[in-house]
């Protein structure tokens, strides 16, 4: 509540994702400004993508560009461990996607721009890890 998060009902179905779109509109129009990971949460490296139909409601409702953000912190801090790892974790803002696209475009956009620049900053940061460790923390050593 003090974070002034929005709530995501994960079970209420339709009318929930229209009193989302609904909340988050009315918060941009006051001049907030949201982070929102697509696919809802995060998801092991490599794993194929699943992004959430939520997210295009929220686009479509509030009417606003939006910025999507590619990282590599998958490698460093994986999902469901408490171990991390050294290297260097990069957070790369790409090209706003325009306020006017269908929902359906949107994700399609989305998807590919965040995908792709999220392969080329793994595979850079695997290949800074075997640089530095001889092989990538977190990963199991290559057999005899």
């Amino acid at each position: 509540m003090k974070s002034k998060m929005i709530g995501v009902d994960r079970d209420g179905g339709m009318r929930s994702l229209m009193q989302m779109g609904a909340a988050c509109a009315k918060e941009i129009r006051s001049g907030r400004q949201l982070i929102i990971f697509p696919e809802g949460t995060r998801r092991p490296v490599d794993a194929p993508p699943d992004y959430m139909t939520g997210v295009g409601q929220i686009y479509v409702s509030s009417g606003v560009p939006c910025i999507p953000v590619a990282l590599n912190s998958g490698l460093f801090w994986p999902r469901r461990t408490f171990m991390r790892y050294p290297g260097t974790l990069v957070v790369e803002f790409l090209d706003p996607l325009p306020p006017d696209l269908s929902r359906r475009e949107f994700i399609t956009r989305i998807r590919s721009s965040i995908e792709d620049a999220t392969n080329r900053l793994v595979a850079a940061a695997r290949q800074e890890q075997a640089q530095l460790f001889g092989r990538v923390p977190g990963s199991r050593p290559a057999k005899a």
